[in-house]
């Protein structure tokens, strides 16, 4: 066998060799970024819900309605509680108002009737 086979071999395996090092040195990045991500949606999330829940005032109603969420984010109301879980991040957020227990939908329609300190939720879909 020719000396340019082995070589032309050895810069095969050479470069497979580097290429998978570089793949493992990068993974513990490439998942921080994931998990910068799902933090910054989750933050997003719940920040927005919450400025609109906090403007509720006696009297006011109000109608939410989201159209798609991010893959595996959920979004649970318990009581003075906004929780917004997306993929390995959380964020909670504590309300003004006491809204019953509440899983959110991305679909369904919800409305928000203030009534004091308590809100009303109704839902449709």
């Amino acid at each position: 066998m020719p000396a340019s086979a082995y070589s032309s071999s050895f810069a095969w395996g050479a470069y497979l060799v580097a290429s998978l090092l570089l793949v493992v040195a990068l993974y513990p990045s490439l998942s921080g970024l994931k998990g910068y991500s799902d933090a910054f949606a989750s933050e997003s999330i719940a920040d927005g819900l919450s400025a609109d829940l906090r403007a509720l005032h006696a009297g006011m109603s109000l109608r939410v309605s989201l159209s798609s969420l991010p893959p595996g984010t959920s979004i649970i109301i318990e009581s003075d509680a906004l929780l917004v879980v997306s993929g390995s991040a959380s964020t909670e957020i504590h309300l003004p108002l006491r809204i019953p227990n509440l899983s959110i939908v991305p679909g369904a329609v919800y409305v928000f009737a203030c009534n004091g300190s308590t809100a009303e939720v109704t839902e449709s879909v």
